[in-house]
């Protein structure tokens, strides 16, 4: 399916230029991102010329990047949707799209950004996912680099981005793999119970038995790495706060999870969902199991806690340590 090339640089807001003195070359490969909060594209509530302008004028805001950029335009040098790729800055302009400084063989300033504009748990359309491919790979293709040299944004600095297009794209792309849209690996309920070892789901097990015997239905247990990581990056990202919940009993391996949610573990009960329950050893695990049902019994019921954590905790067999 044949591309069809369109030229912005010339309509949309920003200026076509580096924001920063003096252009450089592409040599070092391609980084894939998409918009972050849920678009309106593919339900038709916003155009794309609309929805272009509008994250440019967003990432032109004053302050939004670190002191010293200033930023003229859109910091993705093309936008793929369906059929077409949209040109939006000049190919040799220094961007700062991957977050990893300055130096002139960083991604940010060697490498083109290609954005997909669809955000949180949402998926490209086949159409979209075919030219995504095609104009990769003539974008490597003129660099003289294979398919390894495209790069997720997350998988150079902390960020959730490119959304499903890592499971959809980046990595069969890189592998030779099916690409997408392929259906998400599970539904995630309000009340996700993710251990991957085996103690740990045993505990995670018990703690669900526990809240559906309290009626609080909305809860499963999740343990398959792929399941970990999508329930993850939803409850990460899911606005309002609260609507999906990761509880990780245990530290899930790191393939588990994207960079938000192990950044998550940093976090208290306040500000993320996804909670961590990351004890010394199991005896202290099932404590803070404990206390996250405590949370998700404040969040539900008015009664007392103690109607369901002491009697979790006497299942799974916690005692306090001396």
């Amino acid at each position: 399916m044949p591309y069809e090339r369109v030229d912005w640089r010339g309509e949309v807001p920003g200026q076509p230029w580096s924001n920063i003195d003096g252009t450089r070359e592409k040599d070092k490969g391609v980084v894939v991102h998409y918009s972050g909060p849920p678009t309106g594209l593919g339900r038709g509530e916003v155009s794309l010329f609309d929805q272009v302008a509008n994250e440019i004028d967003y990432q032109m805001k004053p302050g939004l990047y670190s002191p010293g950029f200033t930023v003229n335009g859109m910091m993705y040098h093309f936008v793929v949707w369906e059929d077409s790729v949209y040109q939006i800055r000049d190919e040799d302009a220094k961007l700062w799209h991957a977050a990893d400084g300055t130096a002139e063989d960083s991604w940010n300033y060697s490498a083109f950004s290609v954005h997909v504009p669809i955000g949180q748990g949402q998926q490209a359309s086949v159409k979209t996912i075919q030219t995504l491919q095609e104009f990769c790979d003539d974008l490597l293709g003129g660099m003289n680099l294979g398919r390894d040299r495209l790069k997720g944004h997350q998988e150079i600095s902390s960020t959730d981005c490119p959304g499903t297009l890592m499971d959809d794209f980046v990595r069969p792309y890189r592998t030779g793999g099916e690409l997408g849209p392929h259906e998400p690996p599970i539904k995630p309920v309000r009340y996700n119970l993710c251990a991957s070892d085996g103690p740990d789901a045993e505990v995670a097990k018990v703690a669900e038995e526990q809240l559906k015997s309290k009626g609080i239905t909305e809860v499963q247990l999740v343990t398959e790495s792929h399941q970990i990581r999508y329930v993850s990056d939803v409850a990460y990202s899911t606005v309002p706060v609260g609507t999906v919940v990761a509880i990780h009993v245990g530290r899930p391996t790191l393939e588990h999870l994207t960079r938000e949610a192990r950044d998550s573990f940093e976090l208290d009960w306040d500000t993320s969902d996804n909670w961590s329950c990351v004890g010394d050893d199991l005896d202290h695990t099932k404590k803070l199991v404990g206390s996250a049902l405590k949370e998700v019994w404040a969040r539900e019921c008015t009664r007392l806690h103690d109607l369901l954590v002491a009697p979790f905790l006497e299942a799974v067999g916690y005692e306090e340590s001396p």
